[in-house]
């Protein structure tokens, strides 16, 4: 018989027996849990150096690229300038010439690059380079191949040489009624002949843009004893006012009274004015036509704004290197030329790096005025003093 002393005993080694697989489950519960621990605790450091490693090849990707599309613009940039020197240049460039013998003046031509005169030995410059310049008196430059000799005229000429040597500037303003030999054509373009007329109107007898302006080269060639022209920038009327707003305000003195063909009065002589857009329009274009050398009179007013406007163009490039872009793009709806972006490029890299100051120097050519059969004014240029001038600015004196 069991007592409860002995019932009491059983049930306590029974509890025991109970108790100890839960202490075991309990302890490999734990175990199981610390494993996990430490595997997460693992995965938490190994997982996130192998996202910060792929970062960090990310970012030096991410640098590199940038790095390469730094020095692809920069090789870009270099071998666009590079190429607009070298084209640039080339471009301005004076090719083989011959100058032309002059009845007129006592000089040994001996070849386009020696001369002999007044018992002194010159030989051509190759570092000058000239651009003729004009403005011709229509609104706006369109071609029209049917319409020879009524393409407009060439109002103002003015020859542009650059010495590069020395930074020299010269620029020779040309009467627009200078008698010379032009090439003329039929209203169709088919050529007739050379003829002694008005230099302005060898643009007439063109087409209106490249044509007329080569035409007009020739014919200043011709009047310079055959020296190359290189490029040639034509304006019309409507370029005057953009170039002076860009630039800013001139100030003059009006060497005449001038009145509009309709007989508005404009500037009065001895007067200071401020010429910006308009006015500076009225005082480049209008002339008194009822006087023999109202052209001459007006080239002179278009010189002195010219020698005023190249001061403050130069002070204000010397400041903003681009300047000479800016009012290249802001024209050029309003020009016909083949002075392009990379001669541009050259001259201007020329004349404003390095040392050395730019110099520049106005020259009228001098002669007679006399009215024609026709009633108009004719220019005849002094032969000496236009030859002369000639070798002072495109010759070097033989040592």
């Amino acid at each position: 018989m069991i007592n409860k002393q002995n019932n009491d005993e059983v049930q306590s080694i029974f509890e025991s027996a109970m108790d100890r697989p839960v202490i075991k489950q309990d302890k490999k519960e734990k175990n199981i849990a610390e494993a996990k621990n430490v595997r997460n605790e693992a995965d938490i450091n190994t997982v996130p150096d192998d996202k910060k490693e792929k970062k960090r090849v990310l970012k030096l990707s991410k640098k590199k690229i940038i790095l390469i599309v730094a020095l692809v613009l920069v090789f870009s940039i270099v071998l666009t300038y590079a190429g607009l020197m070298f084209f640039g240049k080339n471009g301005l460039s004076n090719k083989d010439f011959s100058l032309l013998p002059t009845e007129e003046i006592d000089a040994d031509i001996v070849d386009g690059n020696t001369v002999i005169y007044g018992g002194e030995k010159y030989v051509f410059n190759d570092e000058v380079t000239t651009i003729l310049c004009m403005g011709v008196d229509t609104e706006t430059l369109r071609a029209n191949e049917r319409s020879y000799g009524n393409n407009g005229q060439a109002d103002a000429i003015f020859l542009l040489t650059v010495n590069k040597s020395n930074k020299k500037i010269t620029v020779t303003a040309i009467p627009r009624d200078t008698m010379t030999d032009i090439s003329v054509y039929a209203k169709e373009g088919s050529f007739i002949g050379t003829e002694k007329k008005q230099i302005c109107l060898a643009y007439a007898y063109g087409n209106g843009t490249d044509k007329s302006c080569e035409n007009v080269s020739r014919a200043v060639s011709r009047l310079f004893y055959g020296i190359p022209i290189n490029s040639y920038y034509a304006i019309d009327l409507q370029a005057i006012s953009s170039i002076s707003e860009v630039i800013g305000g001139i100030e003059v003195v009006a060497n005449e009274n001038v009145w509009k063909a309709d007989g508005t009065f404009l500037f009065q002589k001895g007067k200071t004015y401020n010429l910006i857009g308009k006015s500076a329009y009225d005082y480049l274009r209008s002339r008194n036509e009822d006087n023999a050398d109202a052209s001459y009179l007006r080239m002179e007013r278009q010189t002195d704004y010219l020698k005023k406007f190249a001061d403050k163009f130069i002070e204000r490039t010397k400041k903003d290197i681009t300047l000479p872009v800016t009012v290249y793009n802001r024209v050029k709806r309003n020009a016909f030329t083949d002075f392009d972006v990379s001669k541009l490029t050259y001259l201007v890299t020329e004349l404003f790096t390095g040392e050395g100051k730019i110099e520049v120097e106005f020259y009228k050519l001098k002669g007679n005025i006399e009215v024609g059969k026709d009633n108009f004014a004719e220019f005849y240029p002094d032969e000496t003093e236009l030859f002369e001038h000639l070798l002072d600015v495109f010759y070097i004196k033989a040592e």
